[in-house]
């Protein structure tokens, strides 16, 4: 989704969603940016499957997903300037991409749909992801769903990353493509050994 490339000058870049940020001289541009990303996050009182109307406890990596996937779709499905804070930017588009992900059983990207394909991997619905689980549920949801022809998604098994396969599945990179990776870089904190190399 995002990095940071360093150089000796001083100008580190900044990389978020295929957009290029100088921290040194657009400092505000970023930050803006940033604010006018797409978060979805833990709520209460949603429509309720299964007796439960909140994800509080367990909706922390769906979440994470659901986010994520929400500004890809908004970064490939809408003008490559278009900006949600833009005053100027028409919502109409952004409003039917962010219905996809409405918490409701209708929307094919609603927690409460995540969680039932989840089920489908041996998961209760209520019960926490782990990265490899919701990479793999929003890609069979994905599948089936309203942006399927728009974009491929590749998910790296064990963090391998085979160029052959990606080039094969979306044939020679013509198709635009999520890579995910799945990873856990520790359970309760970063481990120190792999920060480092971040």
């Amino acid at each position: 989704l995002g990095h940071i490339i360093y150089d000796d000058d001083d100008n580190n870049a900044i990389f978020i969603f295929g957009r290029i940020f100088f921290p040194k001289t657009e400092a505000i541009k970023l930050l803006q940016y940033i604010l006018g990303l797409t978060r979805l996050t833990y709520r209460t009182s949603f429509e309720s499957f299964r007796g439960i109307t909140s994800d509080l406890g367990w909706g922390c990596m769906m979440r994470t997903g659901q986010t994520a996937f929400i500004n890809v779709c908004i970064r490939l499905l809408l003008p490559p300037e278009w900006y949600v804070l833009d005053r100027d930017s028409d919502i109409t588009e952004y409003r039917i991409i962010l219905r996809n992900f409405a918490d409701t059983l209708d929307a094919p990207f609603s927690i409460q749909n995540i969680a039932l394909v989840g089920e489908q991997l041996d998961i209760q619905v209520g019960k926490w992801f782990g990265p490899a689980t919701i990479c793999h549920v929003l890609k069979r949801i994905h599948m089936k769903g309203p942006f399927a022809t728009k974009f491929q998604i590749y998910i790296a098994q064990d963090s391998v990353i085979s160029e052959d396969e990606i080039r094969k599945n979306t044939e020679n990179f013509s198709i635009p493509s999520l890579l995910l990776i799945p990873l856990r870089l520790g359970l309760h904190s970063i481990n120190q050994s792999l920060a480092e190399k971040l």
